[in-house]
């Protein structure tokens, strides 16, 4: 199939679309109807990862409602949903767009498949490594469904990823192939040095042992996607004085009007919408700069140590976790317009590295650091998970008030938001009965406002039922298959996603709509 979004750039090239315009209207499909009948041949599909760190506890956001099927609308569990007492409450203002599944394990994360002498069952190391680090595993497999090898040591450097994630399997895909960003890597608050537990701090992989490093520079991002500024190498940061002095919408209005006859009304006012939405980042980046670095046009005083014009110094501000809730803001604002735009349909969102240690004090009553709590089990972890849940929650809103140009529905309804963490429990390292919460049918293909249980397990003893490995034991490689399934793309699932280890061999059952209720 030949790929619609390279028609689509050469066609607004040909018209003569300024490149800073571009951005904004290669998503419009009414531009395109009447010349290039066939550009919307490819349905409406985006898939998009958020990872929270340190893993999340089974106990804080399992429904405490008995049953393999819950409405999480109406009834006992959206009232157990709602309680303070469950992380995902955030969530209950768009549980009719949710997809809980509960009771599903990132398997090959698991220690025997990874141990040489654990003596926990059946060898299976695949390097002669063992490799039981519980957050560097589970994140490592979230998305490649793989063991971790080339490691040197049990923790820390325990090994990457053997295999590529889905967001790489599908970048090859026409979902991917022809976009100006087959696929965005974004993180908040990410450790870039891979000299130290580099496995815990990536989460897309375009092969096995081959890691893709997270953007955490709004400034660099936001002119990559919609300013067309180089922002290669450390001395040709953003263009801060544009971003100060005026839009870059300034320059394309010209663009605009001279194509609104055609344009379909809803895509002139969808248009104007993503006119408003970068106008707010810009905003908020400009704000930055006069309120939290000093913005003294350059040359910046010696004594200030920022230049404004400098990629370090913008950088260092978005690497500064003072700066973890502006920062998480900016990257949820610019993914949701990227992929509103058209830029892209498959994003991987990370908060921070799997081992993240920071004190989120910006919560009332977190005291400690994340990673440590995490290892304590401490009654802080749910203000914390909560605290996540709102951004996720943020995502999904501003997702859902977006319609999507030549389809139906909104953005959010053909896209698929996958929010997961690494682990179940952080004390014991144990990725069995992993978070994993759905927004989005991706057009249609998975189910909303429900939560599915995936084995026959369900006790008033969440921890007992969290460390227990219940029948038939779900593996997130099914769920993979599903994902890719949705994309009208299950052949391309990778080969390491497909060890019989950790795949059963097809989707995962009841997730797709018309599909029966488990058991």
């Amino acid at each position: 199939m030949r790929s619609p979004l390279v028609t689509r750039r050469r066609f607004l090239r040909d018209i003569g679309v300024s490149a800073v315009a571009a951005p904004l209207l290669v998503g419009m499909e009414s531009l395109y109807e009447t010349k290039l009948g066939h550009a919307a041949a490819l349905p409406k599909r985006r898939f998009i990862t958020v990872y929270t760190p340190n893993g999340m506890r089974y106990q804080d956001w399992r429904i405490p409602v008995a049953g393999s099927q819950l409405d999480i609308t109406t009834g006992p569990a959206n009232t157990a949903m709602s309680a303070p007492t469950c992380s995902l409450n955030p969530l209950v203002p768009n549980a009719s767009k949710l997809l809980i599944l509960d009771r599903i394990s990132y398997v090959a994360a698991r220690k025997h498949f990874q141990g040489v002498a654990d003596g926990l069952g059946p060898v299976s190391s695949v390097d002669g490594i063992q490799h039981p680090g519980g957050h560097q595993k589970g994140m490592g497999c979230i998305l490649t469904g793989t063991v971790l090898i080339g490691g040197t040591q049990n923790n820390e450097n325990a090994g990457l990823a053997n295999g590529i994630s889905l967001d790489q399997v599908l970048a090859a895909t026409p979902y991917g192939q022809g976009l100006k960003f087959p696929s965005l890597q974004l993180g908040v608050n990410v450790d870039e040095n891979l000299a130290d537990r580099y496995v815990d701090k990536r989460l897309s992989y375009s092969g096995p042992k081959m890691p893709l490093p997270p953007a955490v520079d709004p400034f660099a991002i936001f002119n990559q996607l919609f300013n067309g500024v180089a922002t290669t190498g450390a001395a040709s940061g953003p263009n801060i004085r544009q971003l100060m002095d005026s839009s870059v919408l300034d320059t394309v209005q010209s663009d605009f009007t001279r194509l609104q006859p055609k344009l379909s009304k809803a895509d002139w006012q969808l248009l104007q919408q993503h006119q408003a939405g970068i106008r707010a980042i810009e905003q908020q980046l400009t704000a930055v700069f006069q309120t939290n670095v000093g913005c003294t046009l350059p040359p910046a005083p010696a004594a200030a140590g920022v230049n404004p014009m400098s990629a370090v110094a913008t950088h260092a501000w978005a690497q500064d976790v003072k700066n973890f809730t502006t920062v998480g803001g900016l990257m949820i604002d610019i993914m949701v317009h990227a992929l509103a735009c058209g830029l892209t349909n498959l994003v991987t969102f990370q908060w921070a590295n799997s081992e993240w240690d920071k004190v989120m004090s910006w919560i009332p009553g977190v005291t400690g650091g994340h990673h440590g709590l995490s290892h304590a089990q401490d009654a802080q972890l749910l203000k914390i998970d909560t605290w996540y849940a709102s951004q996720v929650n943020s995502m999904i809103t501003k997702m859902n008030a977006i319609p999507d140009s030549g389809g139906t529905g909104t953005l959010l309804d053909n896209s698929l938001l996958m929010y997961t963490s690494c682990m179940s429990d952080g004390q014991a390292h144990v990725s069995t009965n992993v978070p994993i919460v759905l927004a989005g049918s991706n057009g249609g293909y998975f189910k909303q406002g429900k939560a599915l249980r995936f084995n026959n397990t369900f006790t008033n003893n969440a921890l007992q039922d969290q460390q227990s490995i219940g029948n038939p034991d779900r593996s997130n490689n099914d769920l993979l298959a599903s994902i890719l399934d949705s994309f009208g793309e299950l052949n391309a699932m990778a080969p390491t996603m497909k060890d019989p280890r950790f795949y059963s061999g097809a989707v995962l059952p009841y997730v797709k709509v018309g599909e029966g209720a488990p058991f």
